[in-house]
């Protein structure tokens, strides 16, 4: 599973995407009259990608079309992390502190549904049949809210 983010965000989600959500959590949780932390799966290691990273890898992809270059290729942001851990990374970035966020089990927050553990991808290939630096999700959170949100 991967995590689109973006300026836009998701029309099923009313505009919303999970920084998005998170954030939003994040701040009504630290009013006066509400202390909890944000409650946050951490047992499922996904991707999560900026659209703008991989607006710029396919537009490079493209750039270099060639037979030779067809195939199946993974494409998002660098590295694998848990929901929790991305959760974690936005409260930083919006100087919350790290201790706003709490892991919870995917058994606590689905209720029936199914949930793979791990859907991790491998961005090694793209990268090295393209030529292309892809950067990690810790950079790509970043610089999406200091370029878009703040």
């Amino acid at each position: 599973m991967s995590g689109l983010f973006g300026k836009t965000g998701s029309r099923a989600k009313k505009g919303m995407n999970f920084p998005y959500i998170i954030k939003k959590n994040l701040e009504l949780n630290n009013r006066a009259d509400h202390h909890e932390p944000v409650e946050v799966v951490a047992d499922q290691v996904i991707n999560v990608s900026y659209t703008f990273d991989l607006a710029r890898v396919i537009v490079e992809m493209m750039k270099q079309e060639s037979e030779e270059k067809y195939g199946l290729y993974h494409l998002v942001n660098k590295g694998d992390c848990t929901w929790y851990e991305v959760a974690q990374q936005i409260a930083e970035i919006l100087g919350y502190g790290k201790d706003k966020i709490k892991p919870i089990e995917t058994t606590d927050f689905y209720t029936n549904l199914k949930r793979p553990k791990d859907t991790a991808l491998n961005v090694c290939r793209v990268e090295k049949v393209f030529d292309v630096e892809i950067p990690t999700w810790q950079s790509a959170l970043k610089r999406f809210f200091y370029n878009e949100v703040l």
